[in-house]
This record gives structure tokens, C-alpha cells and sequence, in this order.
């Protein structure tokens, strides 16, 4: 095709929108590019073999999603299958491109074959996109140079929410006191994610005055299991171990002051931009992401070696500025503008498809 006709790009994202309204999101950026997008929740050789013709990128999310099965056996089959499937589109001259969300996948299952799918998948693409330059200087060693790499933020997650509710009125759902401090945990109960150091740190604030919202559907039921006896411990805590609808984000958001991200490793934090979309500030280790979201009064960083850091960081949320923290939050959240987001994602691809010389180093990889 010519740089000048307009792109098609077929998204591979196996995830319900209800659960990360991201892809519909990145699919409206695009369009407001003047790219054709459509999105493929499920992948299969049958609707491939029909339609190759009219794809110009591929463009792969949450690569586990795509392979991994119920048993073993399916979870090689369905991994091989892509890796013909990407093999293929590259023959015909598609542009593959991979957005890496997460270095280390949800799933605990299957670690080797994860990473090597990792690998494998960099290898076969065309160009690799992460959110942030931690994000790259994570991912460059995996790559060959013959790879692009390129940096384009994580969209913001304002428009995408309702947010009608007060700060009372979020506070009388739950019964909590209007002159409380709340900390929140909002998200997946996944072990990767912390949620029982979160829950040992609290225990140990001599606080009346606090309380701690847990919120989220445990894909692992043991782990689910073990935060919700962990949590029946401390009066102060409240967990509702469900699916959190859209409709109910808002009121979780609004009725807290701060939200906690304890995570153990991080590539990409969707979580952070949730909190900074409700104009929230985060308490969250200073690793990956996190060292280049944190700015100012939106949050506090700590170190993830040290055993009491989560608990102080607690404390040290008590003293911020909760005006100017919301202040500066919801200003970051709107510089990840997706309109933005979509122009910069389709000049990467015309980039790439029309093999134009651009400055694709180690050390300068923005698009």
C-alpha cells in the first residue's frame, strides 16, 4: 500500500471491554487519526485465512490471553498456531506490531513458556510499543535490533467512567464517615498485585480515623480466599470481593482520598491512570512505571525492600495536600489525551510500512 491510503489495522486483543475499557479507547484514538479500525477479540486461522487481504497492521494486545487454554496441550497448540499465524502476516507483508502491557504476565501459569512467548513474539514483530521509558528500558534487551521500539503513553481513563457521585454521597454507600482517611485498593485480587502486604502495612497504623477499601473479583479463588481472612481481621476494612461494574468505579473512587497500587512487579499500571483520571493521588513501590508517573503531590513513592516502607508511605498520604494532589493528577491525566495517542500510533505505523529513516535508537525511541 502507499503511505497515503488510509490505514487498516486490525487490533488482537482477547479482553473484555468490560473489565479495561483501553481497547475501545485506543480503537477512538485511531479513528480520530483516519485509521480503519476494527477489533478481534479471539484469534483464529479461519477468519485470518479470510481476511488477511484487507490488513495492513496487526496489532497484538495481551499476548496470554490469546494462547493460553484450560489445559496444556491446547495452550502449545493455540501458541504454535500464532506463531504460524504471525509468520504468515509477515510474509505477506503486514505490519506486526506488539504492545507490551506486562513483562510478566497475570497468569502464573506456565512461566517459561510465557517468557518465551515474550521473546518469541518480539522477535516476529515488526515493531514493539510500551507505555513509558521504563517500559523500554525493560523490554530493550529482549529485542533484536532490526525491532522498532517505540513510546507512546497510556491513555487516560476520564471520559470513560461515569462520575456523578459526591464524596458523601460515595461515602454513605459504604458507610463510612465523612472525616475518615480512606485508602483503596481497587483492581484484580491477583498475588503479583500485593494486596496482603497492603493489608499488613494498614494493620499496623495506630488509626482510628482510617479505613481501607478493597475492591476487585479474585481470578485465583485461593488467593481471594486469603485476603478476605487477612482482611476479617481489622474492623477498619472493607472488602467487596466482586466484579466492580462501570457504573460502580465512581463511587469506590470518590469516597476515597488516596489509592494504593502494592504491586509487586509492574510493566504498565492502567490502575494509576484510573486513580489520576479521578483526580486521586497513589501510595505505590517505586518501580517500573510508577518511578516516572509519580510527579509532585500526585503520590508517594517507597522503597519495595523495605518491610515498614508500605506502612510509613501510609502515614506520609495523611499529610498531603489532597487539594493540589487532585489538582495535579487530573492535569496529568489530560496530557494522556487519546486523540493524541491515535496520531502518534498511526505515524509509528506509516513509519514502519513505508520504511522511512528515523531516529530508532536504544536511547531516543518516542514516537
Amino acid at each position: 500500500m502507499s503511505v497515503n491510503d488510509r490505514l487498516r489495522v486490525v487490533v488482537l486483543a482477547p479482553v473484555d471491554s468490560r473489565l479495561n475499557p483501553y481497547i475501545d479507547l485506543f480503537k477512538a484514538g485511531l479513528a480520530g487519526a483516519g485509521v480503519a479500525c476494527t477489533v478481534q477479540q479471539w484469534f483464529s486461522l479461519r477468519w485470518f485465512a479470510s481476511n488477511w487481504r484487507s490488513i495492513d497492521v496487526l496489532h497484538l494486545h495481551w499476548l496470554e490471553h490469546i494462547y493460553v487454554s484450560d489445559s496444556t496441550l491446547r495452550t502449545v497448540r493455540n501458541l504454535l498456531s500464532l506463531i504460524g499465524f504471525l509468520v504468515f502476516a509477515r510474509v505477506v507483508r503486514i505490519l506486526v506490531v506488539y504492545t507490551i502491557h506486562n513483562l510478566a504476565p497475570h497468569s502464573p501459569r506456565y512461566p517459561r513458556l510465557n517468557l518465551f512467548a515474550h521473546w518469541l513474539v518480539c522477535n516476529l514483530a515488526n515493531a514493539v510499543h510500551v507505555h513509558d521509558t521504563r517500559g523500554r528500558e525493560m523490554i530493550s534487551p529482549f529485542l533484536p535490533k532490526r525491532t522498532r521500539l517505540y513510546v507512546v503513553p497510556h491513555g487516560n481513563y476520564i471520559t470513560a467512567y461515569p462520575n456523578n457521585c459526591t464524596r458523601n454521597e460515595a461515602r454513605e454507600k459504604f458507610g463510612i464517615a465523612g472525616d475518615a482517611f480512606v485508602y483503596l485498593f481497587l483492581g484484580q485480587l491477583r498475588p503479583n498485585k500485593g494486596i496482603d502486604h497492603l493489608i499488613a502495612a494498614f494493620t499496623k497504623l495506630a488509626d482510628s480515623n482510617a479505613a481501607l477499601l478493597i475492591a476487585g473479583w479474585a481470578p485465583e479463588p485461593r488467593y481471594g480466599d486469603k485476603v478476605a481472612a487477612l482482611a476479617m481481621d481489622d474492623p477498619r476494612i472493607t472488602l467487596h470481593r466482586k466484579f466492580v461494574e462501570a457504573i460502580e468505579v465512581q463511587y469506590f473512587m470518590n469516597a476515597c482520598d488516596v489509592c494504593v497500587l502494592p504491586y509487586r512487579s509492574v510493566t504498565t499500571s492502567g490502575a494509576a491512570i484510573l486513580a489520576f483520571s479521578f483526580g486521586r493521588p497513589i501510595v505505590a513501590p517505586g518501580i517500573g512505571c510508577f518511578l516516572d508517573l509519580v510527579r509532585g503531590s500526585c503520590g508517594i513513592l517507597y522503597s519495595p525492600t523495605g518491610e515498614a516502607a508500605l506502612s510509613d508511605a501510609l502515614v506520609k498520604a495523611r499529610k498531603l495536600d489532597l487539594g493540589r494532589a487532585k489538582s495535579e493528577a487530573l492535569s496529568l491525566a489530560r496530557s494522556f489525551d487519546w486523540a493524541e495517542i491515535g496520531q502518534r500510533h498511526a505515524v509509528a505505523y506509516r513509519v514502519s510500512i513505508g520504511g522511512v529513516m528515523w531516529q530508532q535508537t536504544r536511547d531516543s525511541a518516542h514516537i
